[in-house]
């Protein structure tokens, strides 16, 4: 493996700079759920919205989640090969 910035002579991580890489990613709630309206909230108000605009609505919201799903995944992907830290989650990095 090819040592990193974040690295040590020695091939260990460096914890003050793998602290400022990694700090962006993990200090942060998980932001996909802050995009998410739960779906039993948007049906309740289903009866109130004439049936065309629900489901347009229901579709953005659905590609809204799937966006900030993969906006995330990214993100993680990009600190994970920047600095060789594993996400401090555990959710999987591609």
């Amino acid at each position: 493996m090819r040592r990193t910035r974040w690295q040590r002579p020695d091939g260990r991580h460096d914890p003050e700079r793998v602290h400022r890489v990694s700090l962006p990613v993990t200090a942060q709630p998980d932001d996909v759920h802050a995009a998410w309206l739960p779906p039993e909230a948007f049906r309740a108000r289903a009866a109130r919205l004439d049936p065309a605009v629900y489901d347009r609505v229901r579709e953005r919201l659905d590609e809204q989640l799937r966006s900030a799903e993969e906006w995330r995944e990214q993100v993680n992907a990009y600190f994970f090969r920047k600095s060789g830290v594993p996400d401090a989650r555990g959710r999987p990095l591609h």
